[in-house]
């Protein structure tokens, strides 16, 4: 398997700094911790640059909260030091993982998201006549680190780079070596879709021959619901399961 060259030295280049300086802070004028990181904009990114390149930077101080969305949610917010990190992260990474993905998954990538989702739900809803809602319960919280690790390195082979992504991951657990903490873009635009979406040329092959050529099709809207189309209740059943299996 071919794996990106994308590497630390990429993520560390001042330009893309620069940039992933004015993402972390779009809409966020006026804070503290923004303007302060403004003042001192050379130091702080020179401190990110050559950390970076040494491989000692900094990573895992979160801010902790609870919201309700509609159900409680346990939020783990980054400093805005690492915001700017993640951002240079994601820039350098997002599009290699994002060409890795099935057309059907919608969360969080550009020109989808869950409008284009419903209506490619709706698409599939008048083309056959049943559909199995699945969600994967505590998505964020379960995901295995190692196997994480793993997926990733099919990806990208520079091994300063998947060191940063390997101590970004170890930064958080729910439990031993599992977990991810929700708030952090890392989590939102990069790690979580490797386990089921880039990951869903083994998903679409768990699902058994006989029940491909019933037509079953996959919509993500989310990184951790999806809603698969086919035909008869067990067939759908089957399909359930040996996704259930295979997650």
């Amino acid at each position: 398997m071919k794996r990106s060259r994308v590497g630390i030295s990429e993520v560390a280049d001042w330009h893309s700094l620069v940039t992933a300086f004015a993402r972390a802070a779009l809409g966020k004028c006026g804070r503290a911790d923004v303007e302060r990181y403004r003042r001192e904009l050379d130091g702080e990114l020179r401190l990110l640059h050559e950390g970076l390149l040494r491989g000692d930077y900094p990573v895992g101080r979160m801010r902790r909260f609870t919201i309700r969305d509609p159900k409680p949610r346990v939020i783990h917010a980054p400093c805005f030091r690492e915001r700017v990190l993640h951002h240079a992260l994601v820039a350098q990474m997002g599009p290699v993982m994002d060409r890795a993905l099935v057309h059907d998954v919608y969360a969080c990538r550009i020109g989808k998201g869950a409008h284009v989702a419903v209506q490619r739900v709706q698409h599939h809803a008048r083309r056959w006549p049943w559909y199995a809602q699945i969600d994967i319960r505590q998505y964020f919280s379960s995901i295995d680190h190692r196997a994480l690790l793993g997926l990733i390195a099919r990806k990208f082979s520079d091994h300063d780079l998947l060191a940063l992504v390997a101590r970004i991951v170890a930064a958080h657990e729910n439990a031993p070596g599992r977990g991810l903490p929700i708030g952090a873009l890392t989590s939102q635009k990069v790690l979580p879709e490797i386990p089921t979406g880039v990951d869903a040329p083994g998903l679409t092959r768990c699902i058994s021959p006989a029940l491909r050529l019933r037509g079953p099709r996959q919509n993500r809207k989310d990184v951790d619901a999806l809603v698969r189309s086919g035909g008869p209740t067990k067939a759908r059943r089957r399909s359930h399961d040996e996704v259930e299996s295979h997650v």
